[in-house]
């Protein structure tokens, strides 16, 4: 459960951000074009691209599981913090911050890894299975929490019968990224480390 949790915040960043409100976020907050905006978006993928192999690689260097996926917590929701909070800092940081966005949040994909690790061999497809469950299931929930919270926000102004949000009312709404990042973060202080006890296991097979 904390494992799933655990990925299921850092996913949110697909799932919440870059599939879905990340375009009407960015054209009210910071004032861009839906093209703009869809262009910023696709650099959180773009950060998971590059970040997910790079984290993978860095975490069997390191030997640790826990380690890339508790920084990645720290600094992913640092950089969404300065970009739900700051909308007065110029394109070019906007898209670097999403891209690094993607790029620390990548490390949800070490949380697969520890789930398989840190279960017996017939328990592997369940722990993965059940991993991207929450993973899913979290996308289900805070999508349109999102717009429940929008709703409530919303000050009655409308354009041709359609709800206009306030700059406001997106940064608010949206401060559900960083509260679920930070207990993604407190919850990575109880994960069981495998990192170690995978390179262990690599010296006594090479060994035998």
């Amino acid at each position: 459960w904390i494992n799933g949790t655990i990925a299921c915040v850092l996913y949110l960043s697909l799932s919440l951000f870059a599939e879905l409100w990340g375009i009407p976020f960015l054209t009210t907050v910071y004032a861009l074009s839906k093209s703009e905006a869809a262009n910023a978006c696709s650099l959180v993928y773009l950060g998971w691209l590059i970040g997910g192999p790079l984290v993978g690689y860095i975490s069997d260097v390191t030997h640790s599981r826990k380690i890339p996926i508790t920084v990645g917590c720290l600094l992913s929701t640092i950089i969404i913090s300065i970009v739900i909070c700051f909308p007065q800092i110029n394109i070019l940081l906007l898209k670097w911050l999403l891209f690094f966005f993607g790029a620390f949040t990548s490390a949800e994909v070490l949380c697969f890894a520890i789930g398989s690790e840190n279960n017996p061999k017939y328990l592997l497809a369940t722990a993965t299975a059940f991993t991207n469950f929450l993973i899913m299931f979290g996308g289900f929930i805070a999508q349109p929490m999102v717009g429940k919270f929008l709703d409530m926000l919303w000050s009655g102004n409308t354009i041709n019968n359609l709800r206009i949000y306030a700059k406001r009312d997106y940064q608010m709404a949206f401060l559900i990224l960083p509260v679920v990042l930070i207990l993604g973060f407190i919850l990575t202080f109880f994960l069981r480390e495998t990192g170690t006890k995978k390179n262990q296991n690599k010296k006594a097979m090479q060994i035998n």
